[in-house]
Parts: C-alpha cells; structure tokens; sequence
C-alpha cells in the first residue's frame, strides 16, 4: 500500500499536483503489459501498446507493487495489473464525473478481454479494482490529499465485515 501511495504522490508532484494528468499517466505506466495479443478466429495478433524500450519496460514491471489485496495470489505477478484498472477508473470518474463512463468502460473491457484476448478472462476482482479506483477518483473531488490506500483497503474490511 505504501508503494501505490508513494507512486501516486510522485506523480502529483511530477504533474504540478494536476491529478487529471498525474491519474492519466499512472494508468498507462502501472500497464504491467507492452502489447495486447487479440485472437481472431484462429489467429493471433500482437498489437504494441505505448511502452518504453524493453529494459526500461522490464525494470518498470519488476518495480511495480504487486501485492495490493490481502489475498493476492502468492507469485511474482500477483495483483500488477490491478493498478492500471484502479487508476484508470480514478481518472475517469475524476474528469466525468456527472457521467457514470467508469462502470461503464471497466465492464467493456472485462467482455473485451475474455472474447478477445488471447490470453485475457472475465476477472471479478479487476472490477473490483475498477470500483475501488471510481471511489478513489470520488474522494479526490472531495479531498485532493486523499491516498490510494484509504480506498483499496476497503477491499479488506469488506471481507472480513463478511466473515462476522
């Protein structure tokens, strides 16, 4: 948690604390992917997505927080690729507010990743981090000293409010 709060300060004090820009650009670096493989029909495309060389890639993968739930699965990967879903809903919600495009985006990408992607499936728990990054992108209208932390430990006290 700490990671994902010191990411995101590093990026308001990069941006001039413009959080529209410093959330825009925490999706796409916290993108722990440099290409999306699509399957149509039998075959298999690559499509490069903006990345930095492969080693600047490589490192940035390995640096980022992988272990954001409780229950990430104990890997090296772990829960990497919730970070672009968390920021990204953030960013939506932050700038379209009156318009509830987040749900909307965070459910059509699911649908795209498992008919699509060769290697994506239907994941709840990236709309989880969807909603999450809605609520975090909420609380920055509200309090722009708000962290990713306060709203991703919601994930846990709503478990363990299930478990009572």
């Amino acid at each position: 948690m700490e990671k994902v709060d010191s990411l995101f300060s590093k990026a308001i004090i990069f941006f001039n604390y413009d959080v529209s820009e410093a959330l825009l650009c925490l999706t796409f670096s916290s993108l722990p992917f440099n290409k999306i493989e699509l399957k149509i029909f039998s075959a298999k495309i690559n499509i490069p997505l903006p990345s930095p060389n492969k080693d600047t890639f490589i490192k940035r993968l390995n640096n980022l927080p992988s272990k954001i739930f409780f229950d990430t699965p104990n890997n090296s990967f772990g829960d990497k690729d919730k970070l672009s879903h968390f920021f990204g809903n953030a960013f939506l919600r932050y700038n379209f507010s009156p318009f509830n495009i987040s749900k909307f985006m965070g459910i059509f990408v699911e649908i795209t990743e498992s008919n699509f992607f060769a290697n994506g499936n239907f994941d709840s728990k990236d709309l989880i981090a969807n909603n999450l990054g809605e609520f975090f992108g909420e609380m920055l209208m509200i309090d722009l000293k708000s962290k990713p932390s306060k709203a991703l430990l919601i994930y846990q006290l709503l478990f363990f409010r299930d478990k009572i």
